[in-house]
């Protein structure tokens, strides 16, 4: 089955467990293991300061809420530099 198939199938509301079979190298049965669905966090943002004049921001995945991350992240950075510019 694909990747994409098998999370179709682990799909379900948080806290409820789905049974999965795992193939292991060198075994030649799967095991069986009980996982407990969980509600992902997306990955933060990662900023990283390129140089004196440049901001790169990291996007790790596209999310409901990502723009106004992004936002935030972008206006705090802008405050930071006419912060540092003011005292010049």
């Amino acid at each position: 089955m694909s990747v994409g198939q098998a999370l179709n199938l682990m799909r379900g509301v948080p806290g409820t467990s789905v049974k999965v079979g795992v193939i292991r190298s060198g075994k030649a049965e799967p095991e069986s293991v009980d996982l407990v669905r969980e509600k992902l966090t997306p990955a933060k943002l990662q900023p990283v300061k390129a140089d004196n004049d440049t901001l790169a921001i990291r996007i790790p995945s596209l999310e409901p809420g990502r723009a106004e991350e992004l936002r935030v992240r972008l206006a705090d950075a802008e405050s930071k530099v006419f912060t540092r510019l003011s005292w010049i």
